[in-house]
């Protein structure tokens, strides 16, 4: 199918080049995947959660995605849906810091805080043995620290 192939494509150059630009991890490791039925990004946030989001394609029909609220929409305008793509893969910083601050939420819930929260800041990515898109980036532990500075 030619529109899954040019969206393919098209995702993977815009993946190649913020990976680039912002970095690896601060990107949670974005990536393609595709197939003859559909064409996805999956990206990981800090901790090892990982997140997706795919569509298919049905000639006649259009392509088939959730919207922004997550609902179910078909959306017929390729341009459109590598938008949507663009969109979401924009995002992924804000979505890592959304997780950042309920990791600091619950390590708070569990009694840290001042020096022990920034210690646990500081030791995360050693602690960690998952994929580096699961890891802080720089900017993100020097967030983390501020913030656990802060309490």
């Amino acid at each position: 199918m030619r529109e899954l192939e040019e969206l393919a494509s098209r995702v993977r150059a815009y993946c190649e080049k913020v990976r680039q630009e912002r970095g690896d991890v601060a990107m949670g490791c974005v990536r393609l995947e595709a197939s003859s039925d559909f064409v996805g990004i999956v990206y990981d946030k800090p901790g090892g959660s990982s997140a997706q989001f795919e569509t298919s394609y049905e000639p006649g029909r259009g392509f088939s995605l959730l919207s922004p609220d997550g609902e179910p929409l078909v959306e017929p305008d390729l341009e459109q849906v590598f938008n949507r793509f663009m969109a979401i893969i924009d995002e992924i910083p804000e979505q890592r810091r959304q997780a950042i601050d309920q990791m600091l939420a619950q390590w708070r819930e569990q009694g840290l805080s001042g020096p022990r929260l920034r210690a646990m800041a500081l030791s995360f990515n050693t602690h960690y043995d998952g994929t580096r898109g699961g890891e802080l980036s720089p900017d993100e532990l020097r967030y983390i620290t501020r913030v656990a500075r802060e309490s």
